[in-house]
């Protein structure tokens, strides 16, 4: 995070694993957090950011939140998660606090109902107690488009999507954007690759309003990960209005191909793609 006059810091969240017994069927995922000055040495805050209630559930599933995507957007930290054994993504956000003020964030809302065309924002209780969310109000903000089962991992990640000439309410003379959401769904019936997992597209003109739902995503080209699909859009802090970084309708998409805890040491191969978007206001 660029501060301004030279100031930096690094911000991270992450997920903590819990195991509960040898074979990790039951494992507890908690949301947590931790800042750096420079980039190397980091300090882990002191409590947990986020706790679901299902933890105190007595089941071999394993139960908790896990976070998949955090960018920076118009002075907020935002982070996107789902909560294991359903299908809810969850968006929650916080402002940035002022240079050298630990830990980084402020009070951090999540996104709740839809109410005259914008979203709700409820105050997340802070202390990483255990949140039961649906009884707080938070919604998830994708559906599952096949009425599927819970999908294991639903991998969420959003970026803002630049879309050279199309008028609007960007800063530069013809240049606008929507914030496209890349999410996992489960189709059990019908042509290849069915049954199994796909990806969708959603779009949303602001963070305040719903996403909508666009298509599933052509992944012919793109080979699958040992553990289903897991996959990132490149983020630029400073993919701005003034200075567009991920411009319709050719974009960096990251896809893990493999993912192993075998040997001595993680295996991961990751490969760079250039992803088409192509549809409604990105053209054919």
């Amino acid at each position: 995070m660029n501060y301004g006059g030279g100031n930096r810091r690094w911000f991270m969240v992450y997920n903590a694993m819990i195991h509960t017994n040898a074979s990790g069927a039951s494992d507890r995922f908690r949301m947590a957090w931790a800042y750096s000055s420079d980039g190397k040495t980091w300090t882990s805050h002191n409590r947990f950011l986020l706790r679901s209630h299902k933890e105190a559930i007595s089941s071999c599933a394993s139960q908790g939140v896990l976070v998949t995507d955090m960018f920076i957007d118009t002075g907020k930290f935002y982070i996107v998660f789902f909560e294991l054994g359903t299908n809810n993504v969850y968006l929650a956000r916080s402002p940035i606090t002022p240079y050298g003020t630990n830990p980084g964030y402020g009070t951090w809302q999540i996104g709740g109902s839809i109410v005259n065309g914008k979203r709700t924002w409820i105050n997340l209780p802070s202390g990483g107690g255990l949140v039961n969310l649906a009884q707080l109000g938070a919604v998830s903000i994708s559906s599952p488009q096949h009425g599927s089962p819970n999908v294991p991992l639903k991998q969420t990640d959003i970026n803002r999507i630049y879309v050279p000439g199309r008028s609007g309410s960007g800063l530069v003379p013809g240049v606008d954007y929507q914030y496209l959401m890349i999410t996992m769904d489960r189709r059990e019936t019908g042509p290849p690759p069915a049954p199994g997992t796909v990806l969708q597209a959603w779009t949303a003109n602001t963070l305040e309003d719903p996403f909508v739902y666009q298509s599933e995503i052509n992944t012919s080209m793109l080979t699958k990960g040992a553990h289903d699909w897991e996959f990132g859009l490149t983020q630029y802090q400073d993919n701005l209005d003034t200075s567009p970084r991920l411009v319709a309708n050719q974009l960096d998409f990251w896809v893990v191909q493999n993912l192993s805890s075998q040997g001595p040491a993680a295996q991961v191969t990751v490969t760079r793609s250039t992803a088409k978007v192509t549809g409604g206001i990105f053209g054919p």
